[in-house]
């Protein structure tokens, strides 16, 4: 059960239509996969998806500290020790949350198929009978944005989540034009992304108040 090997992949996802949320345009999804091998011959897989942004890291940075400073930290445990392994990156590294979460993901993975039982169960076991998958929509002019929910729910999705936060001035004009197509097919999210102040979260939300948000 000792780790005897780890690979860092950087691969950057296409993706069929811009994502755009308050704080940028992506129109890839930069992904960083960590594959480790015990000595068994067992394969845990991780990823990290950083976020200049959210966590702090970009794509290049974070794969080089992966590569460069965060797997010899790995050197000569087994798949069960865990807290050892937190000590160790969190005293090499500050921060760096998404790929120090990728090796955490990839060790859990391999102990779990060291130990042939799925992951959920090393961690409490199930919580729920069944997981609603929303479909998100990114920041759009709100009559395309209607028209893509609408044809989400007729794909069966029971949940939409909106971005918002763009400085347009439209945020409430997306969500009243996402209430009016879906109405209550489907539960309504939105999603700021840290792009409203106080005063215009507490604005949108008093003047929303009457769609079926969440």
């Amino acid at each position: 059960m000792r780790i005897v090997r780890a690979e860092a992949i950087a691969v950057r996802l296409p993706l069929h239509q811009p994502f755009i949320v308050s704080y940028g345009r992506f129109d890839d999804m930069p992904s960083i996969l960590l594959r480790v091998v015990t000595d068994e011959g067992v394969e845990g897989w991780g990823e990290a998806v950083p976020d200049p942004h959210v966590t702090g890291e970009s794509f290049e940075g974070a794969f080089a500290s992966l590569c460069h400073t965060l797997l010899p930290c790995l050197a000569d445990l087994a798949v069960v020790d865990s807290e050892i392994l937190h000590r160790r990156m969190d005293s090499t590294l500050l921060g760096n949350p998404s790929i120090k979460a990728a090796i955490d993901l990839a060790v859990h993975d391999a102990l779990a198929r060291t130990l042939g039982v799925p992951l959920f169960h090393l961690l409490g076991g199930r919580a729920h009978a069944a997981l609603a998958q929303p479909y998100v929509i990114s920041i759009k002019p709100p009559e395309d944005a209607a028209v893509e929910a609408a044809a989400a729910v007729e794909d069966g999705f029971a949940e939409i989540k909106l971005k918002v936060g763009a400085d347009d001035g439209l945020d409430i004009e997306r969500i009243r034009s996402l209430d009016e197509a879906v109405g209550e097919r489907a539960a309504l999210r939105v999603d700021a992304n840290q792009g409203w102040d106080r005063s215009r979260a507490l604005r949108v939300i008093r003047e929303t108040s009457d769609c079926g948000v969440d």
